[in-house]
């Protein structure tokens, strides 16, 4: 990832920022009743595969996508999204630590998925009891990942 001549930070997460903002709007306009998604997980290869796999649906658009806890808070405050998919494994951030982080803010509260890998175990009541809705394996099929985001959305708040 290319980085700005004076800024450190990555070229790509700026013009994400900004595409996010788009998106957001454009949500909000064209899409009433569709289903605003925000993926945030350290590894890119992941984010896109999910990010592809739920922008092929007719009901979901995919607001934004990064790679930290710090950006997961951020977006949620910015484009409130209906479902957050966060990894359960963010480098150098506690997960549930987050979870709570974005509990406590007061802005429109999405469903939150875990993201597990297969070697991180039953995770579901852990997640649970920490705030986050409920927990998705990075390794369900499409027809899964896409049921489970649409099963998030309509959940109580």
């Amino acid at each position: 990832m290319a980085l700005g001549p004076r800024n450190p930070r990555p070229i790509a997460s700026r013009s994400l920022h900004r595409r996010s903002s788009v998106r957001r709007q454009a949500c909000k306009e064209e899409a009433v009743g569709d289903i605003c998604v925000v993926i945030v997980d350290g590894q890119h290869l992941v984010r896109a595969g999910f990010s592809l796999i739920l922008q092929a649906q007719p009901d979901i658009r995919v607001l934004g996508e990064g790679g930290a806890a710090e950006t997961a808070i951020s977006f949620v405050k910015l484009l409130q999204p209906d479902v957050l998919l966060l990894a359960k494994s963010l480098e150098g951030a506690d997960v549930f630590e987050t979870v709570a982080c974005i509990r406590e803010l007061e802005v429109k509260q999405p469903r939150i998925l875990l993201l597990v890998g297969s070697r991180e175990g039953d995770l579901t009541e852990t997640a649970l009891n920490a705030g986050a809705d409920g927990v998705l394996g990075k390794y369900a099929t499409p027809e899964q990942i896409v049921a489970q985001v649409r099963r998030a959305a309509v959940l109580p708040r």
